[in-house]
C-alpha cells in the first residue's frame, strides 16, 4: 500500500474476518461507521488511558529489556529495543482481535486491543514504525484509517518499536488547564495528582515489569516487593534484628509510616515466593529486605531471574484484618481483591496467566478457578503465620506480632 492511497478502515478491515451470518430480518438504517468504532473503543477498557498498558503487555510479553516512555501534553512517546514477532502488516495484527484467545498470538492481541482503544483519547494521529526482519515498516493512524507510509530495509538482527501519539489540540488544552490548576509542589515532585493520565496508569500498574524500563528520567518498574523496616536499615547486618529499633532521628522523619516507632507497615515479617516453571511471571528485586523469606535461596532465585514468578506471599508489619490480592499478567496490575478472615497482614500477587478475565482483560472473573486462589493464599498465610512464630526473636515488637497472630486466623 502507497502513502497516497485511501486509509485501510478499522471497522472495514475488522468485517473481513467474520464469519458469514445468517439474515433474520431487513431494513434500513444508517449509521457513522468512524464514531461507532471511536465510540465502541471508548467502552473496550475500564479507562481509556488503560490502551498504554495494553501496549506495554505486548513489548513485555516480547521480552523487551529497554524501554523509553515519555508521555507529557502533547504527546506519548513509547521506544523499545524489540516488536512483537509476527508483526507483518496492521491487517494481520488486527486479525487477532478475531481469534479465540487459545489460538491468538499474546503479544500480537494486546498490541491490537492497545491500539484499537487509543482511538477513544481523540489523538491527532498515531505512527507506528517497526524495524524486524531486514525491515522497516511505517503505519500511520489519522483521519479515521490507517495507512502504511512506507517500508525499507533496515540492518539484519535489528529490532526496534517505536511509537508516537500526538495529542489533539482539546488534549492539550486539558492538561495544560489540569496543570494550572495543580498544586505547585505535586508537579515539582512528580506525584499522581500532577501526572498526565497515561503516566498515572503506568506508575500504578507496571511495577514488576522485565528490563529497565524509564518514565521521563525515572525508572518505573521499581520491582519492590515489601520495603526495609525503616530507611536504610539492612537485616542482613543485623546481629539481634529483634531488639534493633531506628534513631530518635528516624522515628520523628518517619513516624507516620512507622508501626510502634519500630518498622514501616509495608515491611514483610516473613515472605514466600514461587518461581514459575516457564517464562512469562512477574519480576521481583533480586534482595529481598523480609525478616524470613526464601528470595535469597539461590535456586529460588536463579528461576526467578530467568522466568519470573508465580506467586508471591506475605505478612506485612501492619497486620491489618483485610487480605490484599493483586493479579499480574504481562508485566502490568490488571485487578486488585480483598477478602477477610485471613491471615492478619497477608498480602499476594498472583501470576493472573490462565485465568479467565472478563472482556476488558483488567478484571479476573470469580469462578471456581479463582476460589481456588482463594484456598491457596489462606493457606500460604497460614504457613507464613507458623514462620513468623516459630523466628518471633527476630520480629520488631514481638509481643505485639504475637498477640495480633494470635487473635487471628
Amino acid at each position: 500500500m502507497s502513502g497516497n492511497s485511501e486509509p485501510l478502515k478499522l471497522d472495514v478491515m475488522l468485517a473481513r474476518f467474520r464469519a458469514d451470518g445468517e439474515a433474520q430480518d431487513s431494513g434500513a438504517f444508517t449509521i457513522d461507521s468512524e464514531k461507532a468504532v471511536e465510540r465502541s473503543a471508548r467502552f473496550q477498557l475500564p479507562d481509556p488511558y488503560f490502551w498504554v498498558l495494553k501496549v506495554l503487555q505486548a513489548l513485555h510479553l516480547s521480552g523487551a529489556q529497554e524501554l523509553q516512555i515519555q508521555a507529557g501534553g502533547r504527546k506519548v512517546y513509547l521506544l523499545a529495543d524489540v516488536a512483537p514477532s509476527g508483526f507483518d502488516s496492521i491487517e494481520t495484527l488486527f486479525s487477532e482481535l478475531m481469534r479465540d484467545t487459545s489460538s491468538a498470538n499474546p503479544a500480537l492481541r494486546h498490541l491490537a486491543i492497545g491500539l484499537r482503544a487509543s482511538l477513544a483519547i481523540k489523538s491527532r494521529s498515531l505512527t507506528l514504525r517497526v524495524r524486524q526482519d531486514g525491515q522497516q515498516r511505517e503505519f500511520v493512524l489519522k483521519s479515521g484509517g490507517w495507512r502504511d507510509v512506507k517500508t525499507s530495509p533496515c540492518a539484519e538482527g535489528e529490532e526496534c518499536f517505536e511509537l508516537t501519539v500526538i495529542r489533539s489540540v482539546s488534549e492539550k488544552m486539558s492538561y495544560r488547564w489540569f496543570i494550572l490548576n495543580s498544586n505547585l509542589s505535586d508537579v515539582i515532585f512528580r506525584r499522581a495528582t500532577a501526572l498526565t493520565k497515561e503516566k498515572k496508569v503506568i506508575n500504578e500498574r507496571f511495577d514488576f515489569a522485565r528490563g529497565e524500563i524509564s518514565l521521563g528520567k525515572h525508572s518505573v518498574n521499581r520491582r519492590e516487593f515489601g520495603t526495609a523496616r525503616f530507611k536504610g536499615y539492612e537485616i542482613s547486618q543485623d546481629s539481634d534484628p529483634g531488639k534493633t529499633k531506628p534513631s530518635l532521628f528516624q522515628r520523628w522523619v518517619d513516624s507516620d509510616s512507622l508501626i510502634g516507632d519500630a518498622a514501616s507497615g509495608r515491611h514483610h515479617l516473613a515472605e514466600l515466593v514461587v518461581p514459575s516453571e516457564k517464562p512469562g511471571g512477574f519480576f521481583l528485586g533480586e534482595r529481598s529486605h523480609a525478616t524470613v523469606s526464601n528470595l535469597n535461596e539461590s535456586e529460588i532465585l536463579e528461576k526467578g531471574l530467568r522466568n519470573g514468578y508465580s506467586r508471591a506471599f506475605a505478612l506485612r508489619m501492619d497486620l491489618a484484618r483485610t487480605a490484599l490480592i493483586y493479579f499480574w499478567e504481562d508485566g502490568v496490575l490488571i485487578d486488585r481483591k480483598s477478602f477477610s478472615g485471613a491471615t492478619p497482614g497477608l498480602i499476594a500477587l498472583i501470576d493472573a496467566n490462565g485465568l479467565q478475565k472478563d472482556l476488558t482483560t483488567f478484571q479476573v472473573i470469580e469462578n471456581d478457578e479463582y476460589e481456588r486462589i482463594l484456598d491457596e493464599v489462606r493457606a500460604s498465610g497460614k504457613a507464613l503465620k507458623e514462620q513468623v512464630l516459630e523466628n518471633l526473636s527476630l520480629m520488631p515488637l514481638p509481643d505485639t506480632v504475637r498477640g495480633k497472630l494470635d487473635g487471628g486466623t
